[in-house]
């Protein structure tokens, strides 16, 4: 089994009962069942073993993987391209995931400069 974090126990708020609930049997459930348990990083290992009590040679710890083929765009003609498709006009900063105050989305980007060139990684 992978469990990428323990996120729930540090804000509950960010979840419904049910939710947390689930969320405490369910990886408490696999994590001592599984044969092997894959963390995406050392604190969220850390995390079963203080949380769950899972045994610490049973936890491989794995970090997510990058695709190569996921390479900034740099192609001024794909860039125009995206752009008039989603109608974007100016610089833009994307998000992939969700929308949680646990995430800190503003005050972690409110430093950021007004403009970020379109191509950057972060």
């Amino acid at each position: 089994m992978t469990v990428h974090d323990l996120g729930y126990l540090y804000y509950p708020e960010a979840h419904t009962r049910f939710q947390n609930a689930y969320l405490r049997w369910s990886t408490r459930h696999n994590a001592r069942t599984a044969a092997r348990v894959l963390a995406d990083s050392q604190a969220t290992c850390d995390d079963l073993v203080r949380h769950y009590h899972v045994p610490a040679d049973k936890i491989v710890v794995v970090y997510p993987g990058r695709d190569e083929g996921m390479a900034p765009v740099t192609d001024p003609v794909a860039l125009s391209a995206v752009r008039a498709r989603y109608g974007l006009t100016g610089p833009y900063f994307l998000h992939v995931g969700t929308l949680q105050p646990r995430k800190n989305l503003i005050r972690s980007f409110a430093p950021l400069p007004p403009f970020l060139p379109l191509a950057s990684s972060l």
